[in-house]
């Protein structure tokens, strides 16, 4: 929510923030405002179907066959992604 209304307002009051938000404002507001220093970069986001592929590619490299099926199997069912990270070594 910060970063859209930066994006759209450009300007945020810290006061008008959640308490949460208030305690953090200084360092996000460091990196929303270093645009031409270049220290921070948008990580972009992927959509479902690319973040399954990734999924797959990486429980291909697992070596432990036990795992590599476990994390299979939770790409197929529902709630992938949450089964996924669940997947837990043995």
């Amino acid at each position: 929510m910060l970063q859209s209304q930066w994006e759209n307002e450009g300007e945020i009051a810290k006061e008008d923030l959640p308490q949460w938000q208030q305690e953090e404002f200084d360092t996000i507001m460091a990196v929303f405002n270093d645009v031409g220093e270049k220290r921070y970069h948008i990580i972009p986001s992927a959509d479902a179907g690319e973040s399954s592929d990734i999924m797959r590619r990486f429980a291909r490299t697992v070596r432990n066959e036990k795992i590599a099926d476990d994390l299979f199997d939770a790409l197929q069912g529902p709630k992938s992604f949450r089964q996924f990270r669940a997947v837990e070594q043995v």
